[in-house]
C-alpha cells in the first residue's frame, strides 16, 4: 500500500469518527448491534446453549477470515464483548471492556492498525509484545484473561493476541492480622505477580522458583507453587505439583478450596496448612524447606507442611533474639491451655470434684453459686455459646455494629445476667479468660479450640477430673494421627527431636550457633551457615 493509499484509509476514519476517541467510536458504533442482539434474543426466545468447554476445543481456527469472527462471537455471548472491525481493510480487534486498559489499546494499538493492513506478516514489527494463536482454545483464552485478538484477512488460520490487562487492586498495605511493630510493614495483595514480587525482593535467590498451575475448568484461577529447589524436599513438591494436575473442578475461590482439593478429606477443625499475609515470614518458611502456595485474588499464602508448634511463633518477635521468642511462645501456650481447659476445670471442681477444693475457696464458689436456678454445667453451656455468638457478631458484622454487639454483650448483657442471678460472678472471669486466651495464638488455631472446649466441659460434667482426663486422651491421638504434607502434627515431641527443639522450634539460637536447618521438613541441604562467624 502506498502513501496515498494509508492517507486515504485515514480520512474515512476520521469523517466516520467526527473528532471521537477510537474506543468511544467504535463503542457508539456498535451500541445499536448490542442492541439488535438483545432484541433478537428477546424475540426468540432461544433455549439455554451448551456448556463451552474450552478443554474440547482443540481445533486450529479456521483460516477463513469471517468464519473466524464468528466463531469468537458464537463462543463469547458476553455484552463486554467488544468487535472493531474494518471491513474494506479486513482488519478486526475483539477485546472484554471490562478488564483491558482502553486508554493503552487507543494510544497503542489503534494507530498502528492502518500499518498492519498491507504487511499482516509484520505483526510482530507492530506489535512486539503479541504472540501468535492458532487454536480456538489459547485464542479465546487469550481474550478471557484480558488480550486483545487481532484478525487479518491476510493471516490464514492465525490471530494475534496481546496482553493489555487492567483491573484495579489496592495497594501493598500494613498487615491487619499479623501485627508488626519493629518488622516489615507490607503484605501480601489479591494480585499474584505483586505478591511473589514482594517475596523476591526479600529473597533474591536464583534457587527459589515458582511453578504456575491453572485451576478450575470455569474461573481459570492461577496458583503459584513457591520453593527453594537446592533446599525443599522434591518429593513433597512433586506430590503437590501433582495433586493440583489432577484437580478438575468448576471453579476455585480462595485458598481453601485449593488446599482441600490438595490435602483431601481430613475431618479435623485443626488447620494442616498455615496462611501468613508477610513476605518476610514466607522467606523466612521458605529457608527452612517448607513450600508456599500463592492463589491468584488470595492476599495469603499458605505454608506446608505445617506442625502445631510452627503456628505459635510470633512473626514479630522473631527478629528480637532469642529469649524473647521463647517467652512469647510460652506465654502463648499458656494462653491456649487456659482457654481449652478453665472452664472444663471450673464445671469439674464445682460440680464433681468440689472435696478437693480448700474450704476457703470453696466457700467462696458455693456463696457465688446460690441462687442459680440451673447446674453448673448448664450455665458453662449457656454462657459459652452466647459469647461464641458475641465473637461471631464482633468479627463479621460490617462497619462499627460489630464492636457495639460486643460492648453490650461483654458489659451489659454480663453485668445484668450476674445481678440477677443467671450466672455466676466466677464463670464470667473464666469466659473472659477463655476469650483472650483464644485469640492470643494464632487466628487459625482459634475455632479448634473453641470447638473442643465443648467435649471438655460435658467430660468434666459427668467424670469430672477423670473425663478432663480421658478427653484429653482422645484429642492428643487425634492430634497424633494427625500429618501435614507426611510430617507428624506434633513434630517435634511426636517423634521426639532434641535439636529441633533447641534449634529453632522452641528456643531460637543465636545466629552463630543455628548452623542447622530443622530436621524434621527433611530439607536437602541441611546446613544453614558453614564455619563459626566469632572464630
Amino acid at each position: 500500500m502506498n502513501i496515498g493509499e494509508m492517507g486515504k484509509i485515514r480520512n474515512i476514519w476520521v469523517d466516520e469518527m467526527k473528532g471521537e476517541s477510537f474506543v468511544s467510536f467504535f463503542n457508539k458504533k456498535n451500541k445499536k448491534n448490542n442492541q439488535n442482539k438483545a432484541n433478537k434474543s428477546d424475540s426468540n426466545a432461544n433455549p439455554v446453549k451448551p456448556t463451552i468447554d474450552l478443554s474440547e476445543q482443540t481445533e486450529k481456527l479456521p483460516r477463513s477470515y469471517e468464519e473466524r469472527l464468528q466463531l469468537i462471537e458464537e463462543l463469547i455471548q458476553t455484552d463486554d464483548l467488544k468487535g472493531i472491525k474494518l471491513e474494506e481493510q479486513g482488519i478486526s480487534c475483539y477485546f472484554l471492556t471490562t478488564i483491558i486498559d482502553l486508554k493503552r489499546f487507543n494510544d497503542e494499538i489503534a494507530p498502528r492498525l492502518q500499518e498492519w493492513v498491507d504487511f499482516p506478516e509484520k505483526w510482530h514489527i507492530l506489535f512486539p509484545q503479541a504472540v501468535l494463536r492458532d487454536t480456538t482454545a489459547d485464542t479465546v483464552t487469550d481474550l478471557l484473561e484480558g488480550h486483545i485478538v487481532m484478525n487479518h484477512r491476510g493471516l490464514h488460520g492465525q490471530a494475534v493476541t496481546l496482553s493489555m490487562l487492567s483491573i484495579k487492586s489496592r495497594a501493598v498495605e500494613k498487615p491487619d492480622n499479623e501485627k508488626m511493630i519493629l518488622g516489615p510493614k507490607e503484605s501480601f495483595t489479591e494480585d499474584l505477580e505483586t505478591n511473589i514480587g514482594l517475596t523476591r525482593r526479600w529473597l533474591k535467590d536464583p534457587n527459589m522458583v515458582f511453578h504456575y498451575f491453572q485451576v478450575g475448568e470455569r474461573s481459570k484461577t492461577r496458583v503459584a507453587v513457591g520453593f527453594i529447589r537446592d533446599i525443599t524436599n522434591p518429593d513433597w513438591v512433586h506430590e503437590i505439583e501433582t495433586n493440583l494436575k489432577k484437580i478438575n473442578i468448576d471453579r476455585i475461590i480462595g485458598h481453601k478450596d485449593v488446599m482441600d482439593l490438595i490435602i483431601g478429606k481430613t475431618n479435623t477443625p485443626f488447620p494442616l496448612y498455615e496462611l501468613t499475609e508477610l513476605p518476610a515470614r514466607i522467606v523466612f518458611d521458605l529457608s527452612e524447606g517448607r513450600i508456599a502456595i500463592l492463589v491468584d485474588g488470595s492476599p495469603f499464602s499458605a505454608i506446608l507442611p505445617c506442625p502445631l508448634l510452627s503456628m505459635y511463633i510470633g512473626s514479630e518477635y522473631v527478629m528480637q533474639g532469642g529469649i524473647i521468642p521463647l517467652f512469647v511462645r510460652s506465654i502463648r501456650v499458656v494462653a491456649a491451655f487456659l482457654a481449652l481447659y478453665a472452664p472444663a476445670f471450673y464445671v469439674a471442681l464445682v460440680s464433681i470434684n468440689s472435696s478437693i477444693i480448700p474450704v476457703e475457696t470453696g466457700v467462696v464458689l458455693a456463696a457465688d453459686q446460690l441462687g442459680i436456678p440451673y447446674p453448673t454445667v448448664i450455665e458453662a453451656l449457656l454462657l459459652f455459646i452466647i459469647l461464641d455468638i458475641f465473637i461471631e457478631a464482633s468479627t463479621y458484622v460490617p462497619g462499627a455494629i460489630g464492636p457495639a454487639m460486643n460492648i453490650v454483650g461483654s458489659l451489659i448483657i454480663g453485668q445484668a445476667a450476674s445481678q440477677a442471678h443467671l450466672v455466676s460472678h466466677v464463670i464470667i472471669i473464666v469466659s473472659a479468660i477463655t476469650a483472650v486466651g483464644t485469640y492470643v495464638t494464632l487466628y487459625q488455631l482459634s475455632m479448634p479450640i473453641r470447638i473442643w472446649k465443648y467435649p471438655l466441659i460435658i467430660a468434666a460434667a459427668v467424670l469430672g477430673l477423670y473425663g478432663i482426663i480421658g478427653c484429653t486422651v482422645i484429642l492428643i491421638a487425634h492430634l497424633c494421627g494427625l500429618k501435614s504434607l507426611g510430617v507428624p502434627y506434633l513434630s517435634p515431641f511426636a517423634p521426639l527431636r532434641w535439636k529441633d527443639l533447641l534449634n529453632g522450634a522452641i528456643w531460637d539460637k543465636d545466629r552463630s550457633e543455628s548452623k542447622k536447618r530443622l530436621s524434621m521438613f527433611k530439607a536437602q541441604d541441611k546446613v544453614r551457615q558453614e564455619g563459626d562467624p566469632d572464630a
